[in-house]
């Protein structure tokens, strides 16, 4: 199939789906910077959780009536 250069250069100049393309792109871009400071987060609060987790379990903590 040839396609003629009249016929594709009307929509090469087409811009109508350009915004569009940079709503997904920037979306997609938008994701992935919060799955990323998501990971990051989630990874710190982990650790914050063990550790305080250690310093809890390794209290010596009074006996108060009998509970």
């Amino acid at each position: 199939m040839y396609l003629h250069r009249d016929c594709l250069e009307p929509f090469l100049k087409e811009e109508s789906g350009a915004v569009t393309t940079d709503w997904v792109v920037l979306t997609g871009a938008a994701f992935l910077l919060a799955a990323a400071v998501v990971v990051g987060v989630r990874s710190q609060a982990v650790g914050v959780g063990d550790e305080v987790d250690a310093t809890l379990e390794s209290a010596n903590l009074p006996v108060i009536g009998g509970l």
